[in-house]
Parts: structure tokens; C-alpha cells; sequence
């Protein structure tokens, strides 16, 4: 069996950390895996592969200037996508995100079984209208649609595609043994940790403007934010501006979260946008009491508010703060939600997720 993965990138985000891990158990259970990435071989990669995942960096992605250039420059990614996958002669062909399904859907047109991966919450997540379009006139043509929760599912059977529809949640894996290592930034004392991409879906401004009120009454408390993107200056001059900048520390892109995980006290991601989140999935395997932002129906398959975590409506400001404080002031009650939280490693186990894995694609192959 020979399976070609097609990546928009190696980068950090949480849906390539999932599809190297796939990746990884596919090889070593014998499933040949060749990784496409779109990304430029100059760019940062930051997912863990085993040796034996073959990996191309096909350099198709960056920005287009005005429709003609863009209607070219998909013409351009489609061929050699087209090439690519050929010189692979694989069995079946998993795609992951929505941009990179459709390319692969029209590269591998009529050759070869495709599995597109949804890996955000397609209720939510507005794509611009041709994208759309294309994703409702080609997915029809995929052999399965992964999404991450039930909620997302029912978006997609509302096509009548009941039996081409498949929930596959991320696995929660129990958390390697940590390697010790020089922080990035001063870990010491009691810190809120938040991680993602730094742009304006996650929710990282409100977080900021949440954190002055906790500063305020907290002072010996701090904040550390894990990732970078498009945001990243924006946010610590608006920290600066909230006068919180010297309680408020970024690490930039990291490639393993684990040190900043174990170190903290309490995770809070206020994203307005998620699939299944992968940094609040490892904060709980970890231990970590999580508050959650009411992004969707689709939080509550992962968190029983209370007994697990806290889901709050970010734009409730007084319910938002009066849990973060009640979490800050009480360590009782964030070692007991931690402990219970540790349990999503048995109800996503990483056995039980790569066997739907592998079952599909002995299914569709």
C-alpha cells in the first residue's frame, strides 16, 4: 500500500502536527507515505517525521496579485501537483485543508482515490466565494470527507453525502517524556499560557485585554503566548499600550510546546475559529486546567464545562473574568479539572484514532 499526503505546508499549526503523526504510524505499520508540501524547502519546518516518511517540498505556495495571476498561478500548482503525485504511483491520495483538498481534488482528477481532510470548522471558517464554490462542486468527487467533530459532519450531510462523511477526531497522545531544555523565555513563578497562530481569529487582542484585568488584581502572575504569525508586532504593541508588556512574554514559533505545557498553571484560548484545537488537546494531556471560548457546538465533544475545562463566551467580559479569577486564585480546583482533563487521553487515544486511520484506507484504496 503506497499513500501520497499533500500538506499546504511543514509549518506549526496544528494541522500539520496531526498529519505528520499519521503519517508517521501509517510508515511504521507498513503503509509506504510520501509528504507533498507546497511550501518553499527555504521556509522553517517545524512537525517531527520519522525517517521513513519521504518528504517533498514542492515550492507551488505564495501570494497572487489580482485574479489573472492567481487563476495561473493554481493553473501552475495543479500540473506539477499532477506530477508529483504520479511520480509517486500511489494507491490513495490524503489531502488536508480546504485550499489544498480542491488543488489536489482537480490535480488527481479521475487517477487516483482522493481523501480530503477538513481540519477547521466549516460553518465558521469563511472562505472567499470561488473557494467555496469550487469545494461544493469538487468534494462530491472525493472517495471521503474526514472532519474533526459531529457538528462539523452535519454541515457536509446537509449535501446528502451522509455515507462519504467520516468523523475522525485528533488524538490526544500521552506526553513524551520531557527532555529538559533552555525556555525561550523566563518560566518562572505562576504564568497563564496560551499557544497558536498570532492572527486576529485567535482571539489573542481579547486575551491581551483579559490579562490586564487579571494583571491588575494578580500582579505576581504572568502571561506567556507561544507562536508567531501575521499579528505578532501588533500584539506586544498593544500589550505595551495595556501597560502590560513587562508581565506579557512571546516565544515566537516553537517547535515543542511540551517545557511551556508543563511549566504553566492555566491555559485560556479565546479563538473564535477552531476544528478540533490541538494546543487545548495537549494542554489537557498535560494536565492543564483549559478555558475555552464558546467557538461552536463542536467544543462541547471535548469539553464538559466544569468537569474538564471552562467554556465561556469570550464576549461575556464579567463571566470571562470571574472564571479566569476563580482558576487563578484556586489551585485546588485546577489540579482537580487538570486531572480529569488528562482523561482525553483515553477518550482520543492515538490507537484507537490511527486504527479509524488505517481502516479507511484499506477501505478506499
Amino acid at each position: 500500500m503506497k499513500l501520497v499526503l499533500v500538506l499546504p505546508s511543514l509549518g506549526a499549526g496544528g494541522a500539520e502536527r496531526v498529519a505528520a503523526r499519521v503519517a508517521n504510524h501509517l510508515v511504521q505499520s507498513g503503509t509506504a507515505t510520501t509528504l507533498l508540501s507546497l511550501d518553499h524547502e527555504s521556509e522553517a519546518s517545524y512537525v517531527e517525521l520519522c525517517p521513513d516518511v519521504q518528504v517533498r517540498r514542492l515550492g507551488l505556495a505564495g501570494p497572487s496579485v489580482g485574479i489573472g495571476s492567481a487563476i495561473a498561478s493554481n493553473l501552475r500548482r495543479v500540473k506539477l501537483l499532477k506530477t508529483a503525485i504520479a511520480a509517486e504511483s500511489p494507491d490513495c491520495v490524503l489531502s488536508a485543508v480546504t485550499e489544498t483538498n480542491v488543488l489536489t481534488l482537480i490535480s488527481a482528477w479521475g487517477s487516483w482515490p482522493v481523501l480530503v481532510w477538513e481540519h477547521t470548522d466549516p460553518w465558521r471558517w469563511q472562505l472567499k466565494r470561488a473557494w467555496a464554490m469550487m469545494r461544493w462542486l469538487l468534494y462530491r468527487r472525493a472517495k471521503m470527507v474526514i472532519v474533526l467533530s459531529h457538528h462539523h459532519q452535519k454541515y457536509f450531510t446537509r449535501w446528502s453525502w451522509n455515507s462519504r462523511v467520516r468523523v475522525i477526531p485528533n488524538m490526544a497522545r500521552e506526553p513524551a517524556r520531557l527532555i529538559e531544555r533552555t525556555p525561550l523565555v523566563d518560566l518562572r513563578g505562576s504564568f497563564v499560557l496560551a499557544v497558536g497562530r498570532l492572527d486576529r481569529c485567535k482571539g489573542f487582542y481579547q486575551l491581551l485585554d483579559l490579562f490586564k484585568q487579571v494583571n491588575e488584581s494578580h500582579p505576581e502572575w504572568s502571561m506567556v503566548i507561544v507562536g508567531d504569525g501575521q499579528e505578532a508586532n501588533g500584539l506586544k504593541a498593544y500589550a505595551h499600550s495595556l501597560q502590560i508588556d513587562d508581565a506579557v512574554q512571546f516565544t515566537g514559533a516553537v517547535k515543542d510546546v511540551s517545557l511551556y505545557y508543563q511549566r504553566a498553571q492555566l491555559f485560556i484560548s479565546l479563538s473564535t475559529v477552531e476544528g478540533f484545537p490541538m494546543a487545548v488537546i495537549e494542554a489537557m494531556t498535560f494536565g492543564l486546567t483549559v478555558l475555552v471560548n464558546s467557538y461552536s457546538p463542536a467544543v462541547k465533544e471535548i469539553i464538559d464545562h466544569g468537569k474538564n475545562g471552562f467554556v465561556v463566551d469570550r464576549d461575556n467580559h464579567d463571566q470571562l473574568f470571574k472564571v479566569t479569577n476563580m482558576l487563578i486564585q484556586d489551585s485546588m480546583l485546577r489540579r482537580r479539572v487538570g486531572d480529569q482533563a488528562r482523561t482525553i487521553i483515553q477518550r482520543f487515544s492515538e490507537t484507537d484514532v490511527i486504527n479509524q486511520w488505517k481502516s479507511l484506507i484499506r477501505e478506499v484504496a
